[in-house]
């Protein structure tokens, strides 16, 4: 019986042996294929977000939080220089403002403002 066990140990560390030797071709081949899949979105220049977008990005998140913007919904997207603001803030007010707090991070160069803040409805229908 210990014959059998001994046997499949065997069979199961050659089919391994085979496998892992193998492997290194097969991720070869998978970098390879990355490597392909990324030099096709580099080419596309609207689909690569820089490390310096991001850093930009999280340049001007952290100038909002110390401008008091940390409890208002801005969400905020960097590309090449130009700040994209979505989301809402308490009012119109709040709007200007955090443009005015964006223009002034370093690199900052063009601001594309969408904030929205809620209108207060006064209706007769109490």
């Amino acid at each position: 019986m210990w014959k059998q066990y001994v046997g499949s140990f065997l069979a199961a560390l050659a089919l391994s042996l085979v496998l892992s030797a193998g492997l290194p071709a097969l991720a070869d081949a998978a970098q390879k294929a990355k490597g392909a899949k990324h030099a096709e979105q580099s080419s596309s220049p609207s689909a690569v977000v820089t490390n310096s977008d991001n850093q930009l990005a999280d340049a001007v998140r952290q100038a909002l939080q110390q401008a008091g913007f940390a409890n208002e919904s801005v969400m905020v997207e960097a590309k090449d220089g130009t700040i994209k603001l979505t989301g809402s803030v308490l009012g119109k007010d709040r709007i200007d403002e955090c443009e005015r707090v964006v223009r002034r991070v370093d690199g900052v160069k063009r601001v594309e403002n969408e904030l929205t803040f809620p209108s207060v409805q006064t209706g007769g229908d109490r």
